[in-house]
């Protein structure tokens, strides 16, 4: 129409209308081209989400079973490898650009019908209970497979429920700690996550104590008085509500003196003492008129004085002075 109401300016075009009409019809066939492959990458990126997600979830039900010692769970790790690698063939071939433009679109189209396409994921895993899966199509024989879903190693000789061993896997050491009722020679499977490479982290190390929370502990230690600076024996007494109770004799109920630890400071290496060389110190702070105080806790010998001190410590309100 545009060529037949204005003559003059088509005629000065080096293009006659047949050859215009023909560029636009390979425009137009192009378009119709990459549309087409647009919408085969995007299935195949529905598909690659969707055989993921079969993945993840066959891996946590093999992670259950493996911990209730369950003899499917290999099976469960079986078909979260081969819908990994699913997963990964059916986007072998896509460009990275396409990919970061449907692999968003796939998963948003996931949650708004994600009651539907868990539905047909249920059944697809129920349909799959009773067998294995076959090798997937296009992957050659001999392949390396970095998809590693477990480790199996047996419990050494000697090594009872929460002991702790290192098994070598990639040139490193994986921690195992042995569960309640596991015996020694029992084979333990230790899943790792599927096709993820592990991330170093900074480890902090957990004393036994720290575990364990407060401590009780009670046993006969000399203290100094607050008039009285000499050593007096009595029978001490460490209570999980953070009381350090004292008395007179070990059986007595009557109370020679009380102590809030979330009230005072502890003091574990305090300066040399000739006369005491294994004590600690529990300081007061002053309050209204009163001075703070010291009081002078001895102990009979290194180690039941690490051992007290060990225990006063695993109450947090405790506080520790240099």
């Amino acid at each position: 129409t545009r060529y037949l109401e204005h003559p003059p300016a088509w005629k000065e075009s080096s293009l006659s209308l047949p050859s215009m009409l023909g560029s636009l019809q390979n425009m137009l066939n192009k378009a119709k081209g990459e549309s087409a492959q647009l919408n085969r990458d995007k299935n195949k990126v529905y598909w690659a989400q969707r055989y993921k997600r079969y993945s993840e979830h066959y891996k946590e039900r093999a992670a259950v079973l493996a911990k209730e010692g369950d003899t499917r769970a290999p099976t469960y790790l079986d078909w979260s490898k081969y819908y990994m690698e699913r997963s990964v063939d059916q986007v072998r071939d896509i460009e990275a650009k396409s990919l970061a433009i449907l692999v968003p679109q796939a998963v948003a189209d996931y949650k708004k019908n994600k009651d539907k396409e868990d539905a047909q994921m249920k059944k697809e895993m129920e349909k799959n209970e009773s067998k294995k899966p076959d090798k997937v199509e296009g992957k050659s024989e001999g392949s390396s497979d970095k998809f590693v879903t477990a480790l199996k190693v047996k419990v050494p000789k000697g090594l009872g429920s929460g002991g702790c061993f290192a098994a070598k896997y990639d040139q490193k050491d994986v921690f195992i700690v042995v569960q309640p009722g596991t015996k020694p020679g029992t084979e333990i499977l230790f899943a790792l996550p599927t096709g993820i490479e592990p991330v170093a982290v900074e480890t902090t190390e957990v004393k036994e104590s720290e575990l364990m929370g407060p401590q009780e502990k009670e046993g006969w230690l000399e203290k100094t008085g607050y008039v009285n600076t000499s050593y007096q024996k009595r029978y001490f007494k460490l209570m999980k509500n953070a009381s350090l109770v004292y008395y007179s004799e070990a059986h007595s109920t009557k109370e020679q003196g009380s102590i809030n630890l979330n009230e005072v400071t502890l003091k574990a290496k305090p300066p040399k003492d000739d006369g005491a060389p294994f004590y600690f110190i529990i300081g007061t702070k002053a309050v209204g008129g009163m001075a703070s105080r010291n009081m002078k806790i001895k102990a009979t010998s290194q180690q039941e004085l690490d051992s007290w001190i060990t225990a006063l410590k695993s109450h947090k309100g405790l506080k520790l002075v240099e």
